[in-house]
């Protein structure tokens, strides 16, 4: 899971064994301890929309708002430039451990320079 943080100018991210709701509700509540206030635009992943995702965010209505960018059109969603810049970073590669490939998905993220159109786009 991905978000990006207009007042720091970075990606706040989660490397996950795999996507749930579960899941995605705890990365939620890390972000709303860290930032009082939110509001994250997303994809139309599964684990980004449900029951369990609407519950939460009545819960937390006044701190917490969710976009999404429209479905079926990965033009519009800015986020897309994120998983080709991801995938660029460890494909045809060869790591004797996942935790290498993690790190390198990490170092990716972390550089503001990985993905100059994403911040443009967010921060004109």
């Amino acid at each position: 899971t991905t978000q990006y943080s207009l007042i720091t100018k970075r990606f706040v991210f989660r490397i996950a064994k795999r996507q749930n709701q579960r899941v995605f509700l705890r990365f939620l509540d890390g972000l709303l301890h860290r930032w009082p206030r939110l509001l994250l635009l997303l994809d139309n992943a599964p684990w980004h929309k449900g029951k369990r995702i609407e519950a939460f965010c009545k819960a937390h209505r006044k701190t917490l708002r969710l976009v999404y960018f429209p479905p079926y059109s990965p033009e519009l969603n800015i986020i897309e430039q994120c998983w080709t810049v991801g995938k660029a970073a460890i494909a045809n590669r060869y790591f004797t451990k996942l935790a290498n490939a993690k790190y390198r998905l990490r170092q990716t993220f972390k550089q503001e320079k990985a993905m100059p159109r994403m911040f443009q786009y967010l921060c004109p």
